[in-house]
């Protein structure tokens, strides 16, 4: 407001809020907040000033991931940041742009794959350290976020559709079910059929193969939680099999 007249004088003060020491707190988020083996998750990290003054200096993230689970390089994100992961397991972001008082650094995204070897839970930890704060030196400024991880698990059940009789073609039946809470990740059925038993023509779509008495059948990866699907194997017993018990086994792999 100005003088009402010539003989006054006029005082204003100004508090700088931007005199104190920069406090620098991460945080870190899952998406979806359930992983899922042979699938994608995202990582999202967020860097904040909660201190009283800017920061002065790089301001550095590290993550390194779960074991079994891999950066995808060409789904790392952050305006500002400098990010790195030539490894695909650890990630480092820099950056020098200042941030001010109560204020937001750019979101840092990372996709990530989800691999077979990775546990039940996915535990993963980012720290931030410089920018002028005390991060990196007297203090550990980290963010945890822990993951479950859902994964399929392939059942195998087998059984002979009729009675051998020398001569006589019949099928052997195997059924695949998953038993998982993900989708089966392209795994394979592999029976070895005894001696004795010549194995007959395979369904060219089913997705099974036959050598020498070796039959490998593959799993799709469509196969969805709770689904089942069957292989027919045809069999027709020789008469070198005729009075033997024949024992015959069909496992499962689900690793790939």
């Amino acid at each position: 407001t100005p003088c009402a007249t010539t003989a006054c004088v006029l005082t204003d003060t100004v508090t700088n809020q931007n005199s104190g020491k920069p406090v620098l707190v991460i945080d870190k988020l899952a998406t979806p907040s359930v992983f899922a083996v042979g699938g994608r998750g995202l990582y999202t990290i967020t860097v904040e000033n909660t201190g009283t003054g800017s920061t002065t200096d790089v301001i550095t993230v590290t993550d390194t991931m779960p074991a079994g689970m891999t950066i995808d390089t060409t789904k790392v994100s952050g305006e500002g940041w400098d990010c790195q992961a030539p490894t695909r397991t650890m990630l480092s972001c820099s950056s020098t742009v200042a941030l001010l008082p109560q204020s937001l650094a750019s979101v840092i995204n990372a996709e990530v794959l989800v691999g077979n070897s990775v546990g039940a839970t996915a535990n993963n930890t980012a720290q931030v350290v410089g920018g002028g704060s005390d991060c990196g030196t007297s203090l550990t400024c980290t963010d945890n976020v822990i993951t479950n991880v859902d994964r399929p698990k392939l059942k195998v059940s087998k059984q002979v559709e009729n009675a051998f009789v020398v001569g006589v073609q019949t099928n052997y039946f195997i059924d695949v079910t998953n038993e998982g809470n993900a989708n089966a990740l392209g795994g394979t059925i592999t029976d070895t059929v005894p001696s004795g038993l010549v194995i007959g023509t395979l369904d060219a779509a089913s997705g099974c193969s036959v050598s020498a008495q070796v039959v490998t059948c593959a799993v799709p990866s469509t196969l969805a939680p709770g689904q089942t699907r069957r292989f027919v194997i045809p069999v027709t017993p020789l008469a070198t099999a005729n009075g033997k018990t024949l024992t015959n086994q069909a496992t499962a792999d689900n690793t790939r």
